[in-house]
């Protein structure tokens, strides 16, 4: 009686380890997940940037075809100049704004990529630490978990403050611009 409780509990034993080793791939896995999930939304914010900066600049090049008499271009006079400019404003600032969210929408998809490649290799790491002696493997596991909370917490949206457009600012086409002119 004795040695079937004995291997019955071995048996339990077992399977506590190869339950800890699921609940820690699952709890892995799902913050990969996570991660993954955010990461398709900023693609999908990102693919619906760069429609919106195409058909604005698609707009915009139509439009100024369509208006402008290029048999006549002698003929423009500073109040269709003006007019142009105040219809092409609104599609000039729709693409500027298009293109600095395809900016933002780019970082944060490439953020949310790298915190899931760190979450799902979290567990591979954690294997082989494991294997090493107890000494080196304390120290190697502090230091991946220091790695990984640092990595985690740090919030991916924070780089869209510092996203900007690809387009130059007036600075710096002045600076071209000046450049030129000295050639």
């Amino acid at each position: 009686m004795t040695e079937i409780l004995t291997e019955r509990l071995q048996e339990l034993k077992e399977i506590e380890i190869e339950a800890r080793k699921v609940i820690n791939l699952s709890s892995d896995a799902g913050l990969a997940g996570g991660f993954m999930q955010r990461g398709q939304e900023a693609r999908k914010k990102r693919f619906y940037s760069v429609v919106l900066f195409t058909l604005s600049l698609g707009l915009l090049g139509a439009f100024n075809f369509k208006t402008i008499d290029f048999a006549n271009l002698d003929d423009i006079t500073l109040t269709s100049i003006a007019i142009r400019m105040v219809i092409n404003i609104p599609f000039i600032w729709i693409a500027i704004v298009a293109n600095i969210n395809l900016n933002k929408y780019s970082r944060l998809e490439e953020e949310y990529a790298h915190k899931e490649s760190l979450a799902k290799s979290f567990e591979n790491y954690k294997e082989q630490i494991n294997v090493l002696d107890s000494e080196s493997s304390n120290e190697l596991m502090k230091s991946l978990l220091e790695i990984n909370i640092s990595a985690f917490k740090k919030n991916a949206a924070e780089t869209m403050d510092t996203a900007k457009s690809d387009m130059p600012s007036v600075p710096t086409l002045q600076k071209v611009i000046g450049q030129n002119e000295k050639k």
